[in-house]
């Protein structure tokens, strides 16, 4: 008699999910465990990824007689959640095809799109009998037809095809993060936030915007202020010495207002990439700081200006998201404003951080007919594993108000603004979610985001992202906090 145990390599022993949810699909190759053989019918392609990228590292060489394992992906559902574990079945199968108890190993994962997590399981002879051994997995990547193959060797199975969804987000009641206190520098909005983690809490860049008041001192100035969380985001303590990097105004004909930030931690420092706006033109301009607390403009001018010579004019740039790029270099996403006053989303890449080339075409663009048929912009970019993974701000309304229409802030003139998602493989080719938009407006009177969401921040916190977003209450700004998808 042997007996087994399951062990989840790079992942805690706790998190193993021993249930059967919901729906069972058996293995093509065999009619239920143990059963009689046949061909493959489902049409999935071992050659590469459905998405028309590398195949990686799932071997397309192991012949159909040699498979030895029978995987069936038990979900709630008709299709599995990004993010959200679900279970595996897999039996060792001899030659036969029968289920046998005899097996011992390290199981492979792969996924056809996208990674599947943990990338391996290791099964010893410790624990108890059984000849099915279950474990959670994550995908990363949406998509049909996505196929988890599980391998040892020369042993290998793979599941039926499967859905994979990025699902809709489920908003916190109230925000977390509001306007400071009356005569602060962030009294009248905060929001554009951008959170990454650092160690075991997580960091918090924002713009904040006073209460300008009548007789207000000039020497009352917005900027980008920082907070910190050491609770996944529920709660944030301000920086007292805030506004780290406050703007800079001498006269109406001579400002810079500071907003979406940006910001990397890189060997030796903290790199800061920001909106800025002056009465010339709205580009991206970049900072740096020995600990991410007193900021220093580099430069004498932008990092990236836009090119009014293009084919399409751009009028503006702005709200920037700048990574590592893989192999060296950085590349940054940014908004695009364009002279009819719709917006893209484009793509440019920098050796050193400090001079940029962007690409000669928009990476995403606005999908006629659809709500975001005018903007798509304010990007926030997290790589996970092999995907890039974006979310963005849409809609399908244009946001320049002559002054005979009225005040924009005229719900019936503002509209929606809402939050969508979209993955790539390479940073530049996207496919948008089927389920966007992913966040909406929340629509209740009184809500601070009954209006508009905006400037979208997704951090990974403990490998599953948490979003963080703007919201509108027809008036001002607040962040707001999001759960991972339902």
């Amino acid at each position: 008699m042997y007996r087994y145990a399951v062990r989840i390599v790079g992942l805690p022993l706790l998190t193993l999910l021993f249930g059967v949810c919901g729906c069972t699909k058996p293995n093509p190759l065999y009619e239920g465990v143990g059963g009689k053989s046949g061909p493959d019918s489902s049409g999935a392609d071992d050659s590469g990824r459905e998405d028309g990228g590398p195949a990686g590292d799932m071997d397309p060489a192991s012949s159909r007689a040699a498979v030895r394992f029978a995987v069936v992906a038990l979900t709630e559902g008709s299709f599995a959640r990004e993010d959200v574990p679900f279970v595996i079945e897999v039996t060792p199968l001899d030659a036969q095809g029968a289920p046998t108890p005899e097996y011992a190993g390290t199981l492979r994962l792969r996924s056809t799109r996208g990674d599947v997590f943990p990338r391996a399981v290791e099964i010893t002879s410790m624990g108890a009998p059984s000849t099915i051994f279950r474990f959670p997995v994550r995908l990363n990547q949406e998509g049909k037809q996505v196929v988890i193959r599980v391998q040892d060797g020369d042993l290998v199975g793979e599941s039926l095809p499967l859905e994979v969804r990025h699902g809709r987000w489920r908003p916190l009641p109230s925000p977390v993060l509001s306007w400071g206190s009356t005569g602060s520098w962030d009294s009248q909005d905060a929001g554009m936030a951008e959170v990454r983690p650092l160690g075991e809490e997580l960091v918090l860049l924002y713009r904040g915007r006073p209460v300008r008041s009548a007789g207000a001192p000039d020497t009352l100035l917005g900027g980008i202020g920082r907070a910190d969380s050491a609770d996944g985001g529920t709660t944030w303590e301000r920086h007292p010495g805030n506004p780290l990097l406050p703007d800079r105004y001498v006269s109406s004909s001579d400002f810079d207002n500071y907003s979406s930030p940006s910001f990397l931690i890189v060997e030796g420092g903290w790199w800061l990439f920001f909106s800025d706006e002056n009465v010339r033109q709205l580009a991206i301009g970049h900072a740096r700081s020995d600990e991410g607390l007193l900021w220093a403009i580099v430069g004498d001018g932008p990092a990236l200006a836009p090119d009014p010579d293009q084919p399409r004019p751009q009028r503006w740039v702005h709200d920037p998201c700048v990574l590592p790029r893989e192999g060296g270099g950085y590349e940054m996403w940014y908004s695009i404003r364009f002279s009819d006053s719709s917006q893209a989303i484009g793509h440019a890449t920098s050796p050193d951080g400090l001079s940029w080339t962007p690409d000669e075409e928009p990476v995403l663009r606005p999908t006629a007919g659809a709500w975001d048929a005018v903007t798509v912009a304010q990007p926030i970019v997290v790589r996970h594993g092999s995907v890039f993974r974006m979310w963005y701000a849409g809609d399908a309304t244009l946001k320049d108000f002559p002054a005979e229409l009225g005040d924009p802030r005229d719900p019936d003139l503002t509209q929606a603004a809402h939050i969508g998602y979209a993955t790539s493989r390479d940073g530049v080719r996207w496919e948008k979610s089927p389920d966007n938009p992913v966040l909406s407006p929340s629509g209740i009177a009184g809500a601070f985001d009954q209006y508009r969401v905006e400037h979208p921040s997704a951090a990974l916190v403990g490998d599953v992202p948490v979003l963080f977003y703007s919201g509108f209450n027809g008036y001002r700004w607040r962040i707001g906090r999001a759960e991972r998808p339902d």
